[in-house]
């Protein structure tokens, strides 16, 4: 998505990047339900790749559970920041995953261990990072500052 966002904002296609953001996205979410699927049904199979022990399968397939609708927020995500960053702001993402981490995951995670107090908290405060994330990318998307971004301006590229 950044190539594409960054090849569009240098040709001045500022709505070409809009349109395949919307498509990318589409994508990325259809491959990740589809991947969603197929782990939650063969989660068991999947982690017995990596283990035979019981405690451990137990434990992978709860994490994968809890971790599932993540990756679909995680997809749309990863497309949103790839389309800011190609299109020239990589400071928005930047702070925002700074920001994400630091004030979001770090004191959820501290604070879930503590009400839980049981290894699946860590899962939790996850899951919750990753829609956190996903609500700043959409917002940073839909403010559109990305829009005005772009590196080279466009008498630059053609020699005018």
């Amino acid at each position: 998505m950044s190539v594409y966002a960054g090849q569009n904002m240098g040709a001045g296609k500022v709505d070409r990047i809009s349109k395949g953001t919307k498509q990318c996205a589409l994508l990325a979410f259809g491959t990740a339900l589809g991947l969603v699927i197929l782990v939650l049904i063969f989660g068991r199979q999947i982690a017995g790749l990596f283990t035979q022990t019981e405690e451990v399968l137990v434990m992978s397939i709860r994490f994968l559970r809890i971790l599932a609708a993540g990756y679909l927020t995680f997809s749309i995500n990863m497309v949103l920041w790839g389309a800011i960053r190609g299109s020239g702001d990589a400071v928005t993402p930047m702070w925002a995953s700074l920001i994400n981490t630091v004030v979001i995951r770090v004191p959820v995670a501290y604070l879930f261990v503590h009400i839980m107090a049981e290894p699946v908290a860590l899962m939790y405060s996850l899951l919750v990072a990753w829609f956190s994330n996903t609500i700043l990318a959409f917002t940073a998307y839909r403010i559109g500052k990305w829009r005005t971004k772009g590196i080279v301006k466009r008498e630059e590229v053609t020699g005018t």
